[in-house]
């Protein structure tokens, strides 16, 4: 299979926040020509008309596949479609970037990845938190043995108010989950990776509804037992009563931990000299960075054939991980997870 080269013909399917901020980021990158674009709102399609002719953009995405010649297609859709638009487009010979989760349901991230298999296309999961400069700073510390033995990783991400409203993250028909999905499916990868991706073993959780509308959970808990007998827990929450939002990473080891706060930073606590002692380094997470980064490494992967750095095998257990915890919370039991 011959490889293309840059530019990139790059394909849009979801214009909205993200689908257009990430068509305006590419139509900066040089490796990407961005030809077409497909969403089912007037307003996204008016909007992205200053960025691309009119005639490029479509309302159904098999119009597009099927109308123009493209390399590649971005994915930022409501997580109910995510599985039937890449399954589509690998079937067409492109390869695919998609938006997080992989999809609404391990079912679907399951369908993706065979169809990966099946054409030999390149999926790629954007998880820009492994693109941060400053989790791939920590991110080498860690592979130097900064931690000795992790035993313990602790993730959360629990806001004071929610920013979802009444709109389609809180209805599962559309996005699978509630914060589990969306929240969750952030700090969890990212502290898998941050340890090398140990595999999920068994699950248990709990998880509930309480005050933002709709049908799917604004809270939810679980307990991951890994692969090398460490232990994951993630704790999510749409909407809770305290001080402000949280959003961290803690990773515990036998020589040293750290923790990764979205809002102050990042520590290292170790020993120094016998003494506990904390190393705060000034990193900067550059977060339109790491967006930029995710989607030129994207690009570098589909033109050398090599694989990505998010494996989509990878991004399945994660999926695995969540249903687990949202059958957990059904059954009262924990969950036995299968291998990819």
């Amino acid at each position: 299979m011959s490889r293309p080269t840059a530019p990139l013909r790059l394909g849009f399917i979801g214009l909205g926040g993200i689908g257009h901020g990430s068509l305006k980021l590419c139509l900066e990158d040089e490796v990407f020509t961005p030809v077409a674009g497909t969403d089912t709102s007037p307003e996204a399609l008016d909007r992205a008309a200053d960025l691309l002719p009119r005639e490029a953009l479509f309302t159904d995405y098999r119009e597009m596949i099927g109308q123009v010649p493209m390399d590649c297609i971005f994915i930022a859709t409501p997580n109910v479609y995510h599985a039937p638009t890449a399954i589509a487009a690998m079937r067409a010979g492109l390869d695919v970037c998609c938006e997080k989760p992989m999809a609404d349901s391990l079912a679907g991230a399951k369908k993706i990845l065979a169809a990966a298999r099946q054409t030999g296309r390149l999926f790629m999961v954007a998880q820009n938190q492994r693109f941060r400069a400053d989790t791939q700073w920590l991110r080498s510390r860690i592979e130097a043995e900064l931690l000795g033995e992790v035993y313990a990783i602790h993730t959360r991400w629990v806001r004071r108010h929610s920013l979802c409203g009444d709109r389609w993250f809180r209805y599962k028909a559309l996005s699978g989950g509630g914060p589990l999905i969306d929240l969750g499916v952030h700090v969890m990868d990212l502290a898998l990776w941050l340890v090398g991706f140990p595999a999920p073993l068994r699950v248990s959780g709990a998880w509930g509804q309480y005050f933002c509308p709709g049908d799917t959970e604004d809270w939810a808990y679980g307990t991951v037992r890994l692969e090398g007998g460490a232990v994951l827990t993630c704790e999510v929450c749409e909407q809770a009563h305290l001080e402000s939002e949280k959003i961290q990473v803690e990773i515990r080891g036998t020589k040293a931990g750290v923790m990764i706060d979205g809002h102050t930073g990042t520590t290292i606590f170790t020993t120094t000299h016998g003494a506990p002692a904390d190393e705060k380094p000034i990193l900067d997470a550059d977060w339109i960075g790491s967006r930029r980064r995710e989607l030129h490494h994207f690009a570098e992967s589909v033109i050398s054939g090599r694989p990505t750095v998010i494996p989509p095998e990878q991004s399945v257990q994660i999926m695995a991980i969540i249903d687990g915890i949202y059958r957990s919370g059904v059954s009262g039991k924990e969950v036995a997870l299968g291998k990819v």
